[in-house]
Formats: C-alpha cells, sequence, structure tokens
C-alpha cells in the first residue's frame, strides 16, 4: 500500500506525529510491509516538490541475522539530494540491518522533502525442543537427549558440543550438551541441555597395614557417605562385609552398590614391612658324631632387641660345639616379627672298617693274617695297631685280637678289633681210675696208679711225652702219687700240657683208732651244772650236762663235759682223769703231773698253756691258741686234729696220727721222742739230736734243720721243705722209691751226712732234682746212690742270699746265638765268667743239657736239645748270681 499526503506546512512536531501514525501500521513478522511515503512540501507554495522515493530490500536469510539492506532509488528530485535515515546514518543505502522498520527521509535542492518507511523482514526460528533423559546412577552413561525441530530450511544438520553429529544423544554421561542445528540456508540455533546424575558415593577408609612380613593382621575400615541403602559391598577376597580385617599385604578391589543400583568400585593397598631375612655360616663337624659344628647367623630387616630360639633349645643368636643334624632357627624382632631358617651341619662319612682274617696254625706258629678294607673318612689313612705295627695289613701273626686305629687326614679315628683264630686247640684229659675209696693209688710202694690220656683238636698224629720220660704211650701204669704232666705235639708243631695229680691216702701209716670213752654221762654220780667252784670229792664222776661257767677243784676223781664248760680254772690234786664229749673252753691250762689225763671227743678251746706234764688223747679237735710245750713227762698222741697258733716245743712224747699246723718256728728237743705218722704243716721246724725220730708220714716247712739227728723214714713218707740244712745226720730210709726230701727252692746244704739206704731230692712235681746237687771232691750227680760224707758238699745261693754290688751285677751278661736255631745248626752260649754251671731243661723242668765251665763260651749242637721251648740258665760260682733266658730249637 502506498500512502500519498501532501502536507504544505509541517513542524517538527508535526513531523514526529506523523512518523507516530506511520509507525503503528508496522506490520509483524508474518505480515506483507507495506512502503509509505510521505511528501512534505514547503511552505513556499511556489516550489512544487514531488519526490519520489522507490527501494529495495533485501530481507534477513536467517532469524536474528544482520544481513538485510535497503537500497533507494530517488525520483522529482532536485539536486543535491540528502539522505537521512533514523538510524542516523546518511548514505543513500544502508545494509547489515535486522529485522525491523527503516525511514528514510529525502531532501532535495528545493529543501522538498519525501519521507519512506521500508519494512525488513526475517524467516521463522528455527526451535529445538528435546527429551533429557538423566543418568541413573553417578558416573554411569546412560543419559539421553531426545530432540525435535521446528522451522528451519531442511534439510537440517547437527552438531553437538561433544562431536556427535546425530540428531540424538544417547549413552551419554552427566554434563552439559550443546547442540547447534543448521538448515539449508546456513542458518543455525544452538541450544543447552544439562544431563543430571545423583550424588557419587562417597567413601572414607581406614588402612591399617601388615605388621610384620607376610602377616595376616591388616584391615580396611570403610565410611559410607552416601547412597541409597541397603548397600552391598564385594571384595575381591570374597568378603561381603563392609570392613574386612585379618588380611595380609596386596591389592583389593571393592565394588559398592546401592538400593538403585548404583556401583562404585575402589581399591586399596595393604603394605606390609620388608621380610626379616636370617642368613648363616655353617662350620661343619670335622669327623664323624663330632661335637665341633657351628653357626652363625645374621639378621636384617629386623628391629632390635631380637630374640633367638633353636630347636635344640639354645637362645643364642649362635651354635657352637653342636654335633651333625638339622638346626632350626626362630628371630623374633621388637614388633613380634618372626623369621625361621633350617640350617644343616654335616659330617664326613663315618670311617668303616672291615677285616678278613686268616688262622694261625697254632699258638706257636705265627702264620695268621689280617687284611683289613677302610672306607669313609678322607683319606690317605693312618694305621696303628696294637702290635705296634703302622701297615694297613697284618701277616705273619699268632692267635689273638688285634686292635687297629685308623686315622684319616683331618685327624678323625676309628677302631676296629680283629680276632685271628688258630686251628682248634689241642684238647687233653687225662684221667686216673680210683685204687682204693677216692685215692688213684693205695699203700703200695712200687706203684699201683695209671694215667690215660684223650686227645682232640690239633692236626694228627700226635707226639705224646710225659713228665716221668716215657714217650707216646696214652696210657702209663706202675706209678706213685704225685703229679704227672704230659706234652702233646701235633703234625703242625703245634703243642699243649696238661697235669694230674695221683693222690694216696694222707699216709700209709695214718690208720688212728678212735676209742670208745671211758666214761659218759651216763656214768655221772654227780652234777655241777650252774655251781661256783665245783668241789669233786674222790671217786667221783662228775658232769657238766649244759652250761657251766667257774673254777673246779678235782681230786682223785673224773670229770665228763657233755654240755658246754667255760672253766676258768682246774685245780688238780692226785689222779684225775677229763673226758671231753662237748666243749671245754678254759682260758689257762697248766698240767705238771704224768697221772693227769685228757681224753678229748669233742672240742677244746686252750687260751694260754703254760705246759703239759701229763697225757693228752685227742680224737676230735683242740685249739692251742698260745703255742705248746711239751714237758718231758708229757704225752701228746694226736688221732685228728691239732691247730696251734704259735710254737711247738717238743721235750717229750709226741706222736702224730692225725693233722696238725703250727704257725711258729718249731723245735723237737734232745732227749724226746718225735713220731709222725700223718700230716704236720711246719712254718721252720729244728729237729735235733739224742731223740727218737721216725717220720712215717709227711710234713711241710718253709725251713727244716736236722742236726745231728738219727732217725728214720718209713715206706712213703717224705719231708716237703723249701730250705733245707743236713748237717751229721744218720737216716735210715725203708723206702726203695720216692722222694724222701723235696726241696722246693732256696738253699740246700748237706754237711757231713752218713745214710743207711737212699734218700732223694726232688722238686715240688715230684721230679728227682739232678742238678740241685753241685758236690765237692768229686762226688757222683746220682743222687740216689749218694754217701754223703764229709766236708760241706753243696750250698746253692739266691741274688738276695749274697752281697754283690750294682757293679758286678752289671758286668754280668747271658747271651745266646742264634736264637731260634735249627736243629741242624750249632748254638753259642756266651757268659762273661770263666767260672759257671750251664743248665738247659724243657717246659717240664726236666734237664736237656748240663756243664760245668771254665771258659766263657760253650758251643752245644741244637739237634741235642729239646724241640720247643728251652730255658736255658747259668751259675756264676764267683757270686753265686743266675741268669735265665730262652732258646727255641726249630
Amino acid at each position: 500500500m502506498k500512502t500519498n499526503l501532501k502536507i504544505q506546512r509541517f513542524t517538527l512536531s508535526t513531523v514526529l506525529l506523523l512518523l507516530s501514525v506511520m509507525f503503528s501500521f508496522a506490520q509483524t513478522e508474518t505480515s506483507t510491509p507495506v512502503d509509505s511515503i510521505i511528501e512534505i512540501g514547503l511552505e513556499n507554495p511556489n516550489v512544487e516538490c514531488n519526490i519520489n522515493i522507490t527501494g529495495e530490500v533485501s530481507h534477513l536469510t536467517c532469524f536474528g541475522s544482520k544481513d538485510g539492506c535497503i537500497n533507494i532509488t530517488v525520483t522529482n528530485g532536485t539536486a543535491p539530494i540528502e539522505y537521512w535515515w533514523c538510524e542516523e546514518t546518511t548514505s543513500e543505502d544502508i545494509c547489515n540491518l535486522k529485522a525491523g522498520s527503516y525511514h528514510v527521509t529525502v531532501t532535495d535542492g528545493n529543501g522538498c522533502q519525501a519521507l519512506k518507511t521500508f519494512f525488513v523482514t526475517q524467516p521463522k526460528q528455527i526451535l529445538i525442543n528435546a527429551t533429557v533423559n538423566n543418568v541413573s546412577c553417578n558416573s554411569i552413561n546412560d543419559g539421553s537427549i531426545i530432540v525435535s525441530i521446528t522451522n528451519g530450511v531442511a534439510p537440517l544438520s547437527y552438531k553437538w558440543s561433544n562431536g556427535e553429529t546425530t540428531k540424538d544423544l544417547t549413552n551419554i554421561g552427566a554434563g552439559k550438551y550443546t547442540l547447534t542445528v543448521t538448515d539449508a540456508k546456513g542458518c543455525n540455533v544452538s541450544k543447552a541441555f544439562t544431563i543430571t546424575q545423583s550424588p557419587a558415593f562417597t567413601v572414607d577408609q581406614e588402612i591399617t597395614n601388615a605388621s610384620c612380613n607376610s602377616a595376616s593382621n591388616a584391615s580396611i575400615n570403610l565410611t559410607i557417605n552416601s547412597g541409597v541403602a541397603p548397600i552391598n559391598f564385594a571384595w575381591s577376597n570374597g568378603a561381603a562385609t563392609e570392613d574386612i580385617s585379618n588380611i595380609p599385604a596386596g591389592n583389593y578391589l571393592v565394588t559398592i552398590s546401592d538400593a538403585t543400583g548404583c556401583i562404585v568400585e575402589k581399591s586399596f593397598s595393604i603394605t606390609q614391612p620388608e621380610a626379616i631375612s636370617i642368613e648363616g655360616t655353617v662350620k661343619n663337624v670335622s669327623c664323624n658324631a663330632g661335637t665341633d659344628g657351628s653357626i652363625f647367623t645374621s639378621i636384617t630387616n629386623a628391629v632390635e632387641p631380637i630374640t633367638y630360639s633353636w630347636n635344640n633349645g639354645a637362645i643364642t643368636s649362635a651354635l657352637s660345639a653342636a654335633v651333625a643334624g638339622q638346626y632350626s632357627i626362630l628371630a623374633t624382632d621388637a614388633n613380634g616379627c618372626t623369621a625361621q631358617q633350617t640350617f644343616e651341619i654335616s659330617q664326613p662319612a663315618i670311617i668303616q672298617i672291615s677285616a678278613i682274617t686268616g688262622e694261625a696254625a697254632c699258638a706257636t706258629v705265627n702264620n695268621g693274617y689280617v687284611d683289613i678294607t677302610v672306607i669313609g673318612g678322607n683319606m690317605p689313612y693312618n694305621f696303628n695297631w696294637s702290635n705296634a705295627s703302622v701297615s694297613e695289613d697284618l701277616y705273619g701273626i699268632g692267635a689273638g685280637e688285634y686292635t687297629v686305629t685308623v686315622i684319616d687326614q683331618l685327624g678323625c679315628t676309628a677302631v676296629k678289633t680283629a680276632t685271628v683264630a688258630q686251628t682248634e686247640a689241642i684238647a687233653i684229659v687225662l684221667t686216673s681210675p680210683l685204687v682204693i675209696g677216692d685215692y688213684n693209688t693205695s699203700c703200695n710202694i712200687d706203684g699201683d696208679g695209671s694215667i690215660e690220656i684223650e686227645i682232640a683238636g690239633g692236626v694228627a698224629p700226635y707226639s705224646i711225652a710225659w713228665s716221668n720220660g716215657v714217650v707216646n704211650q696214652e696210657t702209663i701204669e706202675n706209678l706213685k702219687a704225685g703229679t704227672y704232666s704230659v706234652l702233646v705235639t701235633d703234625k703242625n708243631g703245634c703243642s699243649a700240657t696238661a697235669s694230674i695229680t695221683l693222690t694216696k691216702p694222707v699216709n700209709c701209716n695214718c690208720t688212728p683208732v678212735i676209742p670208745v670213752p671211758t666214761k659218759t654221762c651216763a656214768n655221772c654220780n654227780l652234777v655241777i651244772d650252774g655251781k661256783n667252784w665245783a668241789n669233786i670229792p674222790s671217786g667221783a664222776v662228775a658232769c657238766i650236762t649244759n652250761n657251766y661257767n667257774s673254777g673246779i677243784n678235782m681230786t682223785n676223781a673224773t670229770l665228763v663235759i657233755c654240755g658246754t664248760a667255760n672253766i676258768s680254772s682246774i685245780n688238780f690234786n692226785g689222779a684225775n682223769r677229763i673226758i671231753v664229749l662237748g666243749t671245754l673252753n678254759i682260758p689257762s691250762f697248766s698240767i705238771n703231773s704224768n697221772t693227769i689225763v685228757i681224753e678229748n671227743y669233742g672240742r677244746i678251746n686252750v687260751q694260754n698253756w703254760s705246759g703239759m706234764g701229763g697225757k693228752i688223747y685227742n680224737y676230735s679237735t683242740i685249739y692251742f691258741n698260745n703255742g705248746l710245750n711239751i714237758n718231758p713227762e708229757g704225752t701228746l698222741e694226736n688221732n685228728a686234729d691239732v691247730f696251734i697258733t704259735g710254737a711247738l716245743n717238743v721235750n717229750g712224747k709226741f706222736v702224730n696220727n692225725g693233722y696238725m699246723s703250727v704257725t711258729q718256728p718249731s723245735h723237737v728237743n734232745s732227749g724226746c721222742s718225735f713220731i709222725n705218722n700223718c700230716s704236720i704243716d711246719f712254718v721252720d721246724v729244728i729237729i735235733n739230736s739224742n731223740l727218737v725220730f721216725k717220720n712215717n708220714g709227711s710234713f711241710t716247712a718253709a725251713t727244716t734243720r736236722f742236726n745231728n739227728t738219727v732217725g728214720s723214714f718209713g715206706p712213703g713218707s717224705y719231708i716237703e721243705t723249701i730250705n733245707l740244712y743236713y748237717t751229721d745226720v744218720v737216716l735210715t730210709n725203708a723206702s726203695t722209691q720216692g722222694c724222701n726230701l723235696i726241696s722246693v727252692s732256696g738253699i740246700t746244704e748237706i754237711n757231713h751226712g752218713t745214710l743207711n739206704g737212699t734218700i732223694t731230692i726232688c722238686d715240688q712235681n715230684g721230679i728227682e732234682k739232678l742238678d740241685a746237687l753241685v758236690l765237692k771232691n768229686g762226688a757222683s750227680l746220682d743222687c740216689n746212690s749218694c754217701n754223703y760224707e764229709g766236708e760241706v758238699a753243696f750250698k746253692a745261693y739266691t741274688a738276695n742270699d749274697i752281697n754283690i754290688t750294682i757293679e758286678e751285677n752289671s758286668a754280668l751278661e747271658l747271651i745266646v746265638a742264634p736264637a731260634p736255631a735249627s736243629a741242624n745248626e750249632d748254638v753259642t752260649v756266651t757268659f762273661n765268667s770263666n767260672s759257671f754251671n750251664l743248665f738247659i731243661t724243657n717246659t717240664l723242668a726236666q734237664k736237656v743239657y748240663s756243664s760245668v765251665n771254665n771258659s766263657s763260651v760253650v758251643t752245644i749242637e741244637a739237634g741235642t736239645l729239646n724241640t720247643g721251648l728251652n730255658i736255658v740258665k747259668v751259675i756264676d760260682n764267683k757270686t753265686g748270681l743266675s741268669f735265665e733266658t730262652t732258646l727255641i730249637i726249630k
């Protein structure tokens, strides 16, 4: 619509009013704009104003843009033309306009004015509408924005602030999202949307780390500050509680979910101190089963102080003096943290010794051996044998035990004992039949005993050598009582000896007759039991039937002791008789008259016996505890046992038909009678002259002296003594065989002896001592026919009987060579003395060689000596010293 108004006159207020009216016609956005022109004339009526304003409007491209333009054209105006826009611009055309109305006033040169209004329009605004879906849980990407677009020129394009170019957004998290929509004309519009979320779980934690390495005492305590109850927990170690405790070091993840299904995960790390470390230096034991092992430890990563505990009870950091084995140490530091370590102390292998032995043929043949094998320990080995050998094996040894100590390189030892056996030893059994009673011989002087031998072991055949000279006989006969020995040698030269003693009655003349007591208690007419100092009158037969403890006076009476009598003393008057059937104890006893007779069938104990002038007939046992003196008028006839503690002095009559022992030197004095039919054991005895001496039995003594003795030896009788002194003796021997004087050892001295018959001196084995007599004046050594008369014939001394200096003794030396010797060799005996006697005997003390020498060297053919062991003895005639050595003849 075009409005043409002609105004002749106007003022500014009028113009403004007009403009106000004109603007009231302004169109809306959707209305078509109407250009209106108002012509304003001047008051000069002479001028006709007819200005025409036309224009081309460029509307907005997009809603709200500023790209509009108005390009006007003015006609019918007089130049110069002026333009004034309400926007206070004076240019003809205007641009960069936004939607709206624009008014222009044109004034020409005549002052004519024209007013024109133009309208700049815009398209409808692009509208963005959206449905916003917030996230379900904090930090969850399940939000969405669903968009709808109104207006705009298709096609439309979309660009989101997160880079997406889709119309809608899905699976997005909480946040602000801006959408820019651009249509085909390039018009765009942006709109921001906000995706919201519920508040996030707030989790606070309190962590307690493990106190020790590998300890399970850590904990995680949670505090949940948000979320919708109930809240659930799922830990990576399987726990379902809010807090976890007693856990070891490590990484832990917890998943927390609330009632809305919102989930949060959180991880934690539990730490621990470094593990306590135990290092050790082990010293192994030197020898198997040794105790010198040790372990020294070093502890790191521990807090002092540290305590130690070993499995053997030790509580120190180190072990010493330990045996081989496993040792465990537990170290505990100040925080209670522990560490354990095991060490092993080793030991060398035990030294083991095995032995193979070979038998010896016999005890005198050294052909056995011990062959050992050693394993274990540390080579090389040293060997120390009990026989002083240092070689590994032993050869050429005899039977016996041999012990070897093996020492290895470290000084460790092992001991082994091996036994070298020998061929079964020769076993000898000697038997002798009984001839009479329990005896092997009777009183037959010629001998009626016999011995049989049984041999086992060794290697047959055997050679048999009896001590009486018989060889190679298994039975020997016609033997007297005594000890016999035998030497058996087998095929290998092994030998064995045995001996047997043939017994005989104590003495062939020892035949005591025990009479019937002359009185018994049945004959008593007076009993004195319990009385004090009993008086036994003449003719009485008094009895002690039980106990008696006092003194007694006797006058021509008889006392019969049937019980026990402790008599303090006895006073005798006249002829009296005591018959002991029980026991008589008396402290002191003296019999001064031969009219007093004592018969003993029981037991008499006498403490002190001052003298015996009466008669004692013993048929049982008497003890004289302080010696016994037999007065010249006294008689002792023993038919049983008498024991004398002290000395025996015989001045009267002595007859022994039983056994007697005497403990101190005894004397058989002149004018007495000494008859021994049985057995007496003396210490020393001196038998003097002018007496009756008859020995029909046997007695022993350390020293026996015959001084001017005249007497006789009965058949089978003998005297066994150590030292024998024989001076001016005249003896008659009724025996034709046997040893009358048995000189065991020591001194044998014979001076001026006269013999009617033969006196034989033997050793303790009953072997005649051919070498025991060295007679002067050229007397024969055949002692079976010796008649000892004249000067001192023999005296042999022991080393203790002569006063000799050490220098003299050390100057004497006995050498025998070769030793051992073969039977076809000569043996040289060298003794640095120009006067000595040489004796060689076998193991049975039988002489095999003797000689008297004035030269220091004696040569002997070995074949003439005993095969096997020989005893070589020399006696120096100057000093009386004797020397012995041995010699083996192969």
